[in-house]
């Protein structure tokens, strides 16, 4: 089952490092909601797009994770 997270990130508000782990948190709980095992989720993709005239330092953050099927 595949989970994600997409949105926008101030990394003035928060640290880099932070704010990745936290859409990584996110896109594993949307992953095990969807039906994955919560062990076998995986992260498999991280892109960060930088947000141009943007007052803050902020990106559009995506992460994918992948997990398999839990019955």
């Amino acid at each position: 089952m595949r989970g994600q997270f997409e949105g926008i990130v101030s990394f003035a508000k928060q640290p880099r490092e932070e704010a990745i782990e936290a859409a990584k948190s996110i896109a594993h709980k949307n992953a095990v909601k969807a039906g994955a095992i919560p062990e076998s989720v995986e992260v498999v993709e991280i892109e960060e797009f930088p947000i141009a005239y943007h007052p803050e330092d902020a990106v559009r953050m995506r992460v994918k994770v992948l997990g398999e099927l839990g019955f």
